[in-house]
């Protein structure tokens, strides 16, 4: 008896574990970060007619995602910098925000400033769900005029050849170090 309870017990571990392991950050599934530029030099302008920096979400699903609650920060451990209201991103859809230092948003016309700006030089720029789980996580360093990074459909890091705001990102290049 002992023995079965032990391997009903056991099988239960083993599943709560799988459905665990499905909480991890895997941006081919989920919203991630997937352009940003930290030296606009007239690439995009926003609303007010300035070239704020700006960060590129992707909804990669084939499903409406409510970004409701969900964090863009410069900083891990401020993680709720900028919380979004209620905005949805259609399946496939790319969503633009301004790093203006303006935080201000407009519903109506889903036009988002978050109220930080991003160093060019050396930043990381974080995207956090509605339970403040990290999904998706660039490393801006030594981004130049007009240049953008982002994440890569394997969650890595990488440098596109030409800034695509609001659409899918161009072929990537290797930084000379």
């Amino acid at each position: 008896m002992q023995r079965r309870i032990l391997a009903v017990c056991t099988a239960i571990l083993i599943a709560a574990g799988g459905l665990l392991s499905g909480c991890k950050s895997d941006p081919v599934k989920q919203v991630y970060i997937s352009e940003v530029m930290a030296s606009n030099n007239g690439t995009l302008a926003d609303n007010d007619g300035e070239y704020p920096d700006w960060i590129e979400l992707h909804n990669p699903t084939d499903k409406e995602i409510s970004l409701e609650g969900f964090g863009l920060t410069d900083n891990a451990k401020k993680k709720g910098k900028f919380e979004f209201p209620a905005i949805t991103l259609a399946p496939g859809e790319y969503f633009v925000v301004y790093a203006s230092g303006k935080n201000t948003v407009d519903l109506d016309k889903r036009i988002v400033h978050l109220p930080f700006a991003i160093n060019s030089t050396k930043e990381d720029v974080f995207l956090y769900d509605s339970h403040g789980r990290e999904l998706s996580h660039v490393a801006v360093e030594n981004l130049g005029a007009n240049k953008t990074c982002g994440v890569n459909e394997k969650g890595e890091t990488v440098y596109f050849v030409s800034p695509t705001p609001g659409a899918a990102n161009s072929e990537t290049y290797t930084p000379v170090v």
